[in-house]
């Protein structure tokens, strides 16, 4: 999967973006929706693009959280 973001988003909008939504999903801080986007608007031209990121670090998290158990 994380080939597939690398094609689509290109391999440093992909770096940058996983990173952010690593941040902004996972931290401490709580945003809206829109405020998400908004970020994500400022690294790519095309937000929605990065919806499949999202779905990679759900895959991340829900992988680790089976680890624990």
């Amino acid at each position: 999967m994380t080939s597939e973001c690398e094609k689509l988003l290109g391999r440093e909008a992909f770096r940058r973006v996983y990173s952010y939504l690593k941040q902004v999903r996972f931290g401490d801080e709580q945003r809206s929706e829109d405020s998400i986007l908004d970020g994500l608007a400022k690294i790519v031209d095309k937000p929605g693009d990065c919806f499949i990121v999202d779905q990679l670090l759900f895959m991340e998290k829900q992988a680790e959280i089976a680890a624990m158990t």
